[in-house]
């Protein structure tokens, strides 16, 4: 049995969903979790986000064959990693990633691009591809521990907050730069996927947890996408996996912008709750699935609010947006200072 405790940070899952508190989500003192997949929504449709998030919702939390083998294969990857960081064989560090993955694959939601042969193929194609990464890419530490499965809280305002949870930091060997990594599995065809992640800001947003491992002096990090394409359902093709990395550069600016996002959404809002209005939008089918709320999304008489439960979750950074916001102002005046801007 490998003991992790040494290396790893201890990762809170809330397998338990906590109890109500006498509250709803109208109450003055609810506040609402925000995160990349929840802003997502509202940009897709906000009367879905309010139907999900703010209004009671009959239905279970709705999980999908891309969802559950995407999970399980991004932390059997980064699971083996560490082993393989920490000096474990790479056939040790395969084994120990398949019966994770075995673990994290529940539901067991499977198609016909999606299943755990599969899933345990593509975990077995990818070992060249991260022994490759290993030589380019070091762990950071934090804490003297690995950098792995960070997770932080982001206090927008007394309502709303926003939270996220990084798979990896990393350190370029040769230039030191520090880099945040998220693995990705996508059905997308295509050999290029660079339009799909290059200006996405999910990872823009985790960087915020750098400064404490890199310190302030940080100016300029990159962000890694890790991709396991599995396109086609060919009986070839379903064994034939591709991975592709992606790293953009980002500066402080980036991170800046990201900030001004959360504002500009959390305001937009803010303007919808006092209206109780909230438009739909023709985003009915996505990925070839039919929103649950289809056949009943006119309906607002039936309209009840959510019971309100507390987030008890440990997180292990937590920020006010307020004072980065103030801080990165800070730091780049002193940029373009420095820069004779």
């Amino acid at each position: 049995m490998i003991d992790l405790d040494s290396k790893l940070g201890d990762v809170k899952a809330a397998y338990d969903a906590p109890e109500p508190t006498g509250m709803t989500m109208n109450d003055p003192g609810a506040r609402l979790r925000l995160s990349h997949s929840t802003l997502e929504l509202l940009h897709s449709c906000e009367r879905k986000l309010q139907k999900i998030k703010l209004l009671h919702n009959p239905y279970a939390k709705e999980d999908t064959p891309a969802t559950v083998f995407g999970k399980a294969y991004g932390a059997a990857a980064q699971l083996y990693m560490i082993l393989r960081t920490m000096g474990e064989t790479s056939a040790v560090a395969l084994e120990s990633a398949i019966w994770e993955a075995f673990i994290k694959y529940t539901p067991f939601l499977e198609d016909e691009q999606r299943f755990l042969e599969r899933l345990i193929f593509c975990l077995e194609a990818a070992v060249p591809f991260h022994e490759q990464k290993l030589m380019e890419w070091e762990i950071a530490t934090f804490n003297g521990k690995f950098a792995a499965e960070l997770s932080f809280c982001l206090n927008i305002n007394e309502k709303y907050y926003y939270v996220g949870y990084l798979d990896l930091v990393l350190r370029n060997r040769r230039t030191k730069r520090y880099a945040v990594t998220d693995y990705k599995t996508t059905a997308m065809r295509g050999e290029d996927l660079t339009p799909n992640y290059k200006y996405s800001d999910q990872v823009i947003g985790y960087s915020i947890i750098l400064d404490a491992i890199a310190g302030e002096q940080l100016a300029d990090f990159d962000t890694n996408y890790w991709v396991n394409q599995i396109s086609g359902s060919s009986k070839t093709s379903l064994y034939e996996p591709k991975f592709h990395s992606y790293t953009f550069p980002k500066t402080l600016r980036d991170r800046f912008e990201w900030f001004t996002k959360i504002y500009l959404d959390v305001n937009y809002l803010q303007t919808l709750e006092p209206l109780e209005a909230y438009p739909r939008r023709a985003s009915c089918k996505a990925f070839n699935r039919v929103c649950q709320f289809f056949n009943d999304c006119q309906f607002t008489s039936s309209d009840l609010p959510a019971a309100y439960v507390e987030d008890t979750t440990d997180y292990q950074f937590t920020y006010e947006l307020d004072d980065l916001f103030q801080d990165h102002q800070r730091r780049l005046n002193i940029l373009m200072t420095t820069a004779g801007v």
